[in-house]
């Protein structure tokens, strides 16, 4: 079944997000405020399949303690499947957005 470099993306963008989230602490600080954000982080899978260079991108749209909680959350991330291009394994940068938000 043919499935677009798109959905490919959706698909590993969402399971990404959900280990992530696994080993996310919302900051006490930022809870107690009622702050919520969205940080941008970044970071290399090399070509044995490991999250290396995690960093958040700045903006204004994040605490430094969520970009704090969110490097430390993708540390965590077991080691997964590298990328290949053809049959060579390819180390690739990657940026997701991972939001902070209250449930109320």
């Amino acid at each position: 079944i043919g499935v677009s470099k798109a959905q490919q993306k959706d698909c590993f963008d969402n399971a990404l997000k959900n280990e992530i989230f696994k080993h996310l602490q919302y900051p006490d600080r930022d809870l107690e405020n009622n702050k919520e954000g969205t940080v941008f982080v970044q970071f290399i899978i090399d070509e044995k399949g490991n999250f290396t260079s995690i960093k958040s991108a700045e903006n204004n749209r994040s605490t430094d303690d969520m970009k704090k909680a969110v490097e430390n959350a993708v540390k965590k991330l077991p080691k997964i499947i590298p990328a290949k291009q053809g049959k060579e394994e390819v180390k690739i940068r990657y940026t997701i957005p991972i939001t902070f938000k209250i449930n109320k």
